[in-house]
């Protein structure tokens, strides 16, 4: 079978935008688990997500099932470097050079893009 490729993008530091986030890719992983590749890319203070502080203990638990599923999280270098004091040192996203050539570039690649 196929695999469905998506490129799922957040770029502001809103609650209510992380549980709408983690709420999509748990139903999007429940409908095709088997057969979809999810990139999260976390721009500017969507790395918030990331950061215990931000989050209730429910959510983190919810997004590290997502990362145990294989939902791959990526952010810029600097923008990591930036916060890495406040994030949760047990997630380590993958370090691009910009958020904005890393989602066109997955595009390329066959991911839909998807923003909340």
């Amino acid at each position: 079978a196929s695999s469905e490729k998506v490129v799922y993008h957040i770029h502001s530091n809103s609650l209510t935008l992380f549980i709408i986030t983690v709420n999509n890719l748990e139903n999007l992983i429940q409908g095709m688990e088997d057969h979809l590749e999810v990139r999260l890319l976390l721009q500017g203070e969507s790395i918030n997500l990331l950061n215990p502080a931000s989050i209730s203990e429910n959510l983190a638990l919810r997004l590290d099932n997502l990362i145990s599923k294989g939902v791959l999280i990526e952010t810029s270098k600097k923008n990591y470097q930036d916060n890495e004091f406040f994030l949760d040192d047990k997630i380590m996203p993958l370090l691009v050079d910009s958020i904005f050539s890393r989602a066109i570039e997955l595009q390329k690649m066959g991911y839909r893009y998807i923003t909340p």
